[in-house]
């Protein structure tokens, strides 16, 4: 393939399978191939109130749990480059999210609840771990995030979006 697309695998991947879903990425590109990585980064700007907090610790707990990095976007560039990418670029943007940012608000953050309430599952099974005992506290949590982030302006998210080249020919022939 002359360029690949991935997209949200942050909780799709484990820690230890990043390295080699990259590597089959690579193997994949002709010389001189281009991957595009795209991922949600950062939510801790948009602590905009209690639901909100509880509910990013419970999406660390779940990932830490399940061997998973939630701050994957901190470790793709050096990923890349162990398995042998070069020209690697980022790209980051803030997503502002809830009613106050307009349309565009609304959809992130209907992505974003999307998102939580498809982590009920694992959430429940690992017991809650220790945020909430029930379906029922999971969805009024969520619920109440999502109030939050309606009425407190200010709330976002990034995206980041990473580019890198499989070495062309010539560079490999040197390697």
């Amino acid at each position: 393939f002359k360029f690949i697309h991935q997209r949200l695998l942050i909780s799709g991947l484990r820690k230890n399978e990043w390295t080699h879903a990259l590597g089959e990425l690579y193997r994949t590109l002709v010389p001189g191939g281009w991957v595009q990585l795209c991922e949600i980064g950062r939510f801790d700007h948009a602590r905009v109130g209690p639901a909100c907090t509880k509910q990013l610790d419970l999406m660390q707990a779940i990932h830490d749990k399940q061997g998973l990095l939630l701050d994957i976007v901190a470790h793709i560039p050096a990923f890349l480059e162990s398995v042998g990418f070069v020209n690697i670029r980022v790209d980051t943007r803030k997503f502002p999210f809830g009613k106050w940012a307009g349309r565009n608000g609304e959809d992130t953050r209907d992505n974003l609840l999307g998102v939580f309430r498809g982590l009920k599952g694992p959430v429940l099974k690992a017991g809650g771990l220790g945020f909430v005992k029930t379906e029922e506290e999971l969805d009024a949590l969520v619920s109440a995030v999502e109030e939050e982030w309606d009425n407190i302006p200010g709330g976002y998210v990034e995206y980041s979006v990473f580019c890198a080249q499989k070495p062309d020919s010539a560079v490999l022939a040197r390697l």
